[in-house]
């Protein structure tokens, strides 16, 4: 008889790699979903989030590698560019574009971008897959046709269910 394919929690939270993909489907997962509900304007709680997401990804995280702090920085200057821009959207500090129809999918197209670049540094073949998977979602979202709400939670479920799966199935992690 084959072992359930997953993993518990309490093993997903012991092991580093695990433990980073389990905060960032929680933080993605939440995030978009209180920003379907317009809390904190939008994108405020995305900065609590990002924090905690990423003050566990530095713990966790093998400092000796090179590669593992290329990608910690990177995300970092990444997801820190990207809130700042859509606090001066925002706050009508700066025009919001007229070419991109909704923020969430901005969002999650700068992140599948990120993702793929994670997948070809790490070497990972499902970061590359799910960078993947994002953009041509972020893509197939880029009308202005869905509801706000129904943006927002779709990503939060497009975001949040890759990483899950990472965290939690038996394998290499």
């Amino acid at each position: 008889m084959k072992p359930f394919p997953f993993v518990s929690v309490a093993d997903a939270v012991k092991m580093p790699f695990r433990r980073i993909y389990l905060t960032w489907a929680l933080a993605l997962g939440i995030g978009f979903v209180l920003s379907g509900m317009a809390v904190g304007m939008g994108y405020k709680h995305w900065i609590l989030l990002s924090v905690v997401a990423f003050a566990v990804q530095y713990k966790a995280a093998p400092w000796g590698n090179a590669t593992h702090r290329r990608m910690f920085v990177s995300w970092a200057l990444l997801v820190g560019a990207g809130l700042i821009y859509t606090a001066l959207i925002f706050s009508s500090t700066i025009a919001y574009p007229s070419f991109i129809p909704h923020i969430g999918t901005a969002w999650l197209l700068l992140l599948g971008i990120g993702q793929i670049g994670m997948g070809k540094t790490s070497r990972i073949r499902v970061d590359m897959i799910i960078g993947i998977l994002w953009t041509a979602l972020a893509l197939i979202f880029w009308t202005p046709s869905y509801p706000d709400q129904t943006v927002f939670n779709a990503l939060a479920i497009i975001t949040a269910v890759p990483y899950l799966w990472v965290a939690f199935y038996r394998g290499k992690a």
